[in-house]
């Protein structure tokens, strides 16, 4: 019988580290990328460059936003600072606050009567895969132009509503659309797991391009939300609205339920896949996500396998599947620099506003009339119960 060693099976696992330059390189060694144009020659990555009215180098238009924030942490909380004393200087009449009140705890009644039609979200911004070199080109793209005409619609259209005000509502847009965008890498990361998985034991195999390739087939796309990766990623954006608002209270968390109620108004307007992330939302994302799984593996039939169900609760395709955390991850504003500057002038500390959903706005005397109206209700409702319970006892 042939002596078993460990030294032998240590020879197929991948010797990375944990830097991304060292996981480029294996990937490029192993073959499991593929060459794409760079952003260098041309500004519109979807046509090709023969066919644009103007050829611009797409690189200087991409403000990476570490840049953008470059001033020191000191210059950037001056900058919201004075923001604040600007535009947030002054009180609310109670009968403002109040209309405030009854949009903000009948958040889909404010919103069912109004019509809101909107691009995708990957028309506003895109990711562009690491599995595509080069390599110092992959991350988030955010196009500024895009974000501020649907921004302007959304303002019109929530012209007549008090609860969200211009300032959170530009914020919001950047969450939403950075986190559908996020998701994307969450994708290509648990790929890629698959694909060091499969390496280490020997059997290599390019799961993350022979998924690119298949995603949009239609003798693959089976699944009836397809592209069931849109899908999710909608739906990864309004979850994690509901996830950062859980540690608030008061008007931040009831105008996040609000913005999670227009976002389900415009998500029928939307394409085939990005429409139905309905089916995923509020804990209902884990069977959306272990059918993707199958499809990583080229195994669309067993998404409801018990395995993979599994591993879409425990590992991927979800927060722990990132091999960037989300304020690491390469990210850029594709605008002219007095779009960028108009873009500051709202959101001041944008990385902090795309992660944590942090914005300048004071929010105090909201948050105070907001625990005295749920103190005044909650007293409501402790004298109804008594009342009836004591009618009960008459009765009887």
């Amino acid at each position: 019988m042939k002596e078993y060693r460990f030294r032998d099976a240590m020879i197929h696992i991948p010797k990375i580290s944990g830097d991304m330059p060292d996981l480029f390189v294996w990937l490029e060694k192993q073959k499991l990328v593929r060459p794409a144009p760079s952003y260098d020659t041309c500004v519109d990555i979807h046509n090709p460059i023969e066919q644009q009215e103007e050829v611009v180098t797409f690189t200087t238009l991409a403000v990476p936003v570490d840049r953008v924030r470059a001033f020191t942490r000191e210059n950037r909380l001056k900058q919201v600072e004075a923001w604040q004393k600007i535009n947030r200087n002054k009180s609310l009449s109670n009968d403002q606050m109040g209309a405030m009140w009854q949009e903000l705890k009948n958040p889909s009644s404010a919103i069912r009567e109004l019509q809101i039609n909107r691009i995708p979200a990957d028309a506003m911004a895109f990711y562009r895969p690491f599995h595509f070199p080069p390599f110092n080109q992959w991350g988030i793209y955010i196009l500024l132009d895009k974000l501020f005409a649907y921004y302007k619609t959304l303002t019109r259209a929530l012209a007549t509503r008090a609860a969200l005000d211009p300032v959170s509502l530009m914020h919001f847009v950047l969450f939403e659309i950075f986190h559908h965008e996020f998701f994307h890498h969450l994708v290509e990361s648990a790929a890629t797991t698959c694909e060091l998985i499969l390496a280490a034991a020997n059997k290599p195999i390019p799961v993350y391009m022979d998924y690119w390739n298949r995603k949009y087939d239609k003798i693959f796309s089976t699944h009836p939300h397809n592209p069931l990766e849109e899908a999710l990623a909608n739906a990864y954006a309004y979850n994690s609205f509901t996830f950062i608002s859980r540690v608030q209270a008061g008007y931040k968390t009831l105008a996040v339920r609000m913005y999670q109620s227009v976002m389900k108004n415009y998500w029928h307007t939307e394409p085939k896949g990005y429409c139905e992330a309905m089916h995923y939302i509020e804990g209902n994302q884990i069977p959306g996500a272990s059918c993707l799984l199958a499809m990583l593996l080229n195994e669309p039939s067993c998404g409801d396998s018990v395995p993979l169900m599994k591993l879409a609760k425990s590992v991927m395709p979800n927060g722990f599947t990132s091999f960037t955390s989300k304020p690491e991850i390469p990210t850029y504003f594709v605008a002219k620099p007095d779009v960028i500057d108009a873009f500051m002038k709202i959101v001041p500390v944008p990385v902090d506003a795309y992660t944590s959903l942090f914005w300048p706005l004071k929010t105090e005397q909201m948050d105070l009339f907001i625990k005295k109206k749920k103190e005044e209700e909650k007293k409501f409702k402790e004298a109804m119960k008594a009342s009836k319970a004591n009618r009960n006892g008459y009765d009887d």
